[in-house]
């Protein structure tokens, strides 16, 4: 997995991104899919465009750490709903919680499957946002928070994509997230952890 430190440079000089994109004339989608880290892929050109405007190299901008996901499974259980009125001639049953369980599994046979569990609540009755508590169940700790954050992404995309498939009720899916919990459950006796070592190209 190659991941951008972008972010991070940017953060730590206080240079916000809308004042890169002007300076550079590097695309907004382009350059925001790169702090994000959701890029696909950065061309040459954009890539020297950003060694010499901030001085770095590329080694300081990206990394690879030598972990991919395989698999997310998830499944949906214990949902609750209410019927709701949208207006004084229809309603629409809308859920209000969502408990969920799953596994996700790596390429790399060295790092465990992770086991996790949770809930989405819906407080507002709006079907457009819930709050979501996420517990992870591991046996051992991933150390790198940038590949925390890459696996805890995943789970929340794939808990988007499986929701409305495995309901049936009344949502089309294009919710996100207004409050997120998350929680790192370690079972007793495990080990000081895995590292993954970022490596500069």
């Amino acid at each position: 997995m190659i991941m951008s430190n972008l972010s991070t440079i940017l953060g730590q000089r206080k240079i916000k991104i809308s004042k890169v994109i002007k300076d550079t004339k590097i695309s907004r989608p382009t350059l925001t899919a790169l702090y994000y880290n959701h890029s696909k892929g950065i061309n040459f050109d954009t890539l020297n465009t950003l060694c010499n405007y901030l001085q770095v190299s590329i080694s300081d901008i990206l990394f690879f750490y030598p972990i991919d996901i395989d698999t997310i499974t998830i499944s949906f259980k214990k949902i609750s709903s209410e019927d709701i009125a949208i207006d004084e001639y229809r309603e629409v049953e809308l859920i209000t919680n969502a408990h969920f369980q799953g596994s996700i599994d790596f390429y790399q046979k060295y790092i465990p499957t992770i086991k996790f569990s949770g809930c989405l609540h819906d407080p507002h009755f709006t079907s457009s946002t819930y709050d979501l508590t996420l517990i992870l169940y591991t046996n051992t700790k991933i150390q790198e928070e940038p590949v925390q954050e890459y696996i805890i992404e995943a789970i929340e995309n794939k808990i988007i994509e499986a929701f409305p498939a495995d309901t049936g009720f009344d949502n089309d899916g294009n919710f996100t997230f207004d409050s997120i919990n998350i929680q790192f459950n370690h079972e007793s006796g495990m080990n000081d952890g895995v590292f993954i070592p970022h490596l500069k190209p």
